[in-house]
């Protein structure tokens, strides 16, 4: 156990966002004839961005009108779904070949935006680097407004603060949102597992039915996987003491023992005092 945390101290875990990992690692892309970090290439990114976005919200809007067919089938209304110019009855085997063209787009539609994440995070670094930082605020607003809560906190106006009414609302205003996020997230799961059990129970089309029930709780798992690990700060592992380790061998390799024993000396130590009490051997340097 003590060596495990020693390792935790020397290698810490860090928990970064994937917009956070693209912002330190392109920090250390330097301008050079090859590439130009410059409004041009913000330009691009943001162009690009919205290209991609766009067709993600067109497949999660076929993927919520199917849903929505879907509801209504669930609780026995009469209703026809168009998609594409193409009316689709309910009948038989429908609702199976719906749900699981639902559940693939939404999670073809959540890969393109972890995409979107990315490029967002490239964008917002460029555009510390091209615009004076005094702008950031209004830079984040512009271009990732999902983002920003449309509350903007003045960057050059040090000696302005918020009362305590305001911060109130604020907070206020914050919890309720992520509240009703909550209850519609809760709603909307609560809504595909009794869709799936009717399509389970009623089994239209026979063993078919419970292969696509199982199939769509399968990617439906994959497709939260894919949420979580490409929006929320997710855990990594810090080497930079290795990297410090090899930068001191190659411009100082006189200091590389100096530094070797103090990170390791406590597990030296150990070591010696297993070996004076004969739980170890004892090494003869051959």
């Amino acid at each position: 156990m003590r060596e495990r945390r020693r390792e935790l101290a020397r290698y810490p875990r860090v928990w970064l966002s994937p917009m956070q990992i693209v912002d330190r690692d392109l920090d250390l892309v330097g301008d050079d004839e090859s590439i130009k970090l410059d409004r041009e290439l913000l330009t691009l990114l943001i162009e690009r961005r919205d290209s991609i976005k766009e067709y993600s919200n067109r497949l999660s809007l076929i993927s919520v009108t199917i849903f929505g067919f879907l509801l209504l089938n669930y609780f026995r209304f009469t209703s026809d779904i168009s998609i594409a110019g193409v009316s689709i009855k309910n009948s038989p085997g429908i609702a199976e070949i719906l749900i699981v063209t639902s559940s693939t787009l939404g999670v073809y539609a959540t890969a393109l935006q972890a995409n979107v994440v990315i490029v967002e995070g490239g964008i917002m670094h460029l555009a510390k680097r091209v615009y004076p930082s005094g702008l950031i605020n209004i830079l984040r607003a512009g271009f990732i407004p999902e983002q920003n809560f449309g509350k903007y906190y003045p960057k050059n106006l040090p000696h302005l603060t918020f009362t305590s009414l305001h911060s109130k609302l604020s907070l206020l205003s914050t919890y309720v949102y992520l509240l009703s996020l909550l209850f519609v997230i809760i709603l909307v799961l609560v809504a595909n597992l009794a869709i799936l059990m009717d399509i389970w129970t009623t089994s239209s089309i026979g063993a078919y039915s419970k292969i696509v029930s199982l199939y769509v709780l399968a990617i439906s798992f994959v497709g939260f996987s894919i949420l979580i690990i490409t929006r929320m700060p997710m855990p990594l592992r810090d080497y930079s003491l290795l990297h410090e380790i090899e930068i001191t061998r190659q411009i100082r390799p006189k200091k590389v023992d100096e530094l070797l024993h103090k990170i390791y000396r406590s597990t030296n130590e150990d070591r010696e005092n297993l070996r004076r009490l004969g739980f170890l051997k004892k090494y003869d340097g051959k």
